[in-house]
């Protein structure tokens, strides 16, 4: 295959091409596109007779001169012939039989081998199922899918109800059940708290809560303050200043918001910025601008408390 032209036309252009460059196909882009399909057949086509064993060849037993002369004969080469054809009868008759496998069968090898590692998963998941009474649950589950009794977990309050609150963790459906004779005082909506809880798969709720843990004070964590700029270390997973955040700034805008209407301040309210840092802490830094002077720490560290437990 030859190309005379000298010019690549596409679609957006044309790309003028060298003359001394040969961009005649070459053994290896043959066998690249043989290897991906472009050409057939392809490697892949594992039900393909090598060209080597397609080579008919019939030795003869004897090695004397009369067989030399008798290959000459017209009979021998009918013989011969008939031979042929019926070994590439047999050839193609393997390589239809080799490619039904493959399209009706098992398939493709590295097809066989992905099922055959899913069959051995799903083996594996069904003898984590065999009733047991003397197992934990009745039955021999493996031991990474058993749920522990018990953990320590940051909890977002979602909902307050007279007598008990509802909780999430980190972002999941809410499935905290928090009595409230265990919070120790009240529980701000939408804040976070550290809590011991005991798994509940029989209740409403999945977990509930045994102990909440007492805000750490904001105060403790004021790092800096300089040009007109207050920063906290808290300590908040990176993962859960998205839920801080709100969309487009809504939870912390609300939340200037409410200071604002309960101080009846009448300037602007601070600029917030979070920051993950590392050792699962966030750094929010509030900028006072020249309209911001009503604030001042005790109503910023109102707002950081609810970004922490």
């Amino acid at each position: 295959m030859t190309f005379s032209t000298s010019y690549l036309h596409l679609e957006f252009g044309s790309v003028t091409i060298p003359d001394d460059i040969d961009i005649s196909p070459k053994q290896e882009d043959i066998d690249k596109s043989r290897d991906i399909g472009i050409l057939t057949p392809r490697e892949q086509d594992f039900y393909k007779i090598p060209d080597s064993d397609r080579l008919f060849s019939d030795p003869p037993s004897s090695t004397s001169g009369w067989v030399a002369q008798s290959k000459k004969r017209p009979e021998y080469k009918a013989l011969q012939e008939k031979k042929k054809k019926k070994y590439n009868q047999l050839i193609d008759d393997i390589e239809f039989l080799q490619l039904q496998e493959q399209q009706e069968g098992e398939g493709d090898p590295e097809h066989v081998a992905m099922l055959d590692d899913l069959a051995d998963l799903w083996e594996a998941d069904l003898n984590g199922t065999v009733f047991m009474p003397e197992e934990p649950f009745g039955h021999k589950a493996c031991r990474k899918e058993v749920v522990p009794k018990s953990t320590s977990q940051i909890v977002r309050i979602t909902i307050a109800k007279n007598g008990f609150y509802v909780g999430s963790i980190a972002g999941q459906p809410a499935n905290v059940y928090i009595p409230q004779n265990v919070t120790k005082g009240k529980l701000n909506t939408h804040s976070y708290y550290f809590m011991n809880l005991r798994f509940n798969p029989s209740g409403r709720n999945l977990w509930t809560a045994v102990v909440v843990g007492k805000k750490i004070p904001s105060s403790s964590m004021r790092i800096s303050t300089s040009n007109n700029t207050v920063t906290y270390k808290i300590p908040t997973p990176g993962y859960l200043v998205g839920a801080i955040i709100g969309k487009d700034g809504k939870n912390i805008n609300n939340l200037c918001q409410s200071v604002k209407d309960w101080y009846k301040f009448t300037g602007e309210v601070p600029d917030f910025t979070i920051l993950p840092i590392e050792d699962n802490h966030i750094k929010v830094m509030i900028h006072l601008s020249k309209d911001c002077n009503e604030w001042g720490y005790s109503e910023i560290e109102y707002v950081v408390d609810q970004m922490h437990f």
